[in-house]
């Protein structure tokens, strides 16, 4: 069951980092976020703006589509941040995931995006201490391809 915490609308990618600090201010560290829209639709940009907030250099936030997740180190309120970005796309079942190993991602004080994680909603709910769902659907009908609905959700049981 989830509760959605606030919804937006932009119509500029570039829009992001803003809409990334209302994110950052309304998630409680630590914590999970499963991100889910199509291809393109802006997940990667958008974690890369929260890692940002984090303190964390945006540049060096790639996408970890071939080595599953990418580890960076961020500050919060002068406490060190496990920030970790994964890419689910190509792990087909929970065995793969687990065998990452995926208990290591959830000790101190962590914030992990994952982007098309909504397949592993039980064992992301399971492992973290706090889940979040951001859902970003394209508008497909504007003349504005950059359109987007940005949804933020919080996991409250499953």
């Amino acid at each position: 069951m989830t509760k959605s915490i606030f919804q937006v609308k932009t119509y500029s990618l570039k829009n992001l980092k803003r809409i990334a600090y209302l994110i950052a201010e309304e998630i409680k560290i630590p914590a999970s976020i499963i991100l889910e829209g199509d291809l393109a639709s802006g997940k990667t940009t958008l974690i890369r703006e929260l890692a940002y907030f984090f303190k964390i250099d945006k540049m060096k936030v790639d996408s970890p589509t071939f080595t599953i997740v990418n580890n960076y180190y961020g500050r919060i309120k002068h406490t060190r941040l496990n920030f970790n970005h994964f890419d689910l796309y190509r792990i087909e079942d929970i065995h793969q995931l687990i065998a990452l190993p995926f208990d290591y991602f959830f000790k101190g004080k962590y914030l992990n995006c994952f982007e098309w994680g909504k397949k592993f909603l039980p064992t992301i709910f399971e492992y973290s201490e706090r889940t979040y769902i951001i859902n970003i659907a394209a508008d497909n009908f504007r003349e504005n391809e950059e359109f987007r609905t940005i949804k933020l959700s919080v996991v409250e049981k499953f």
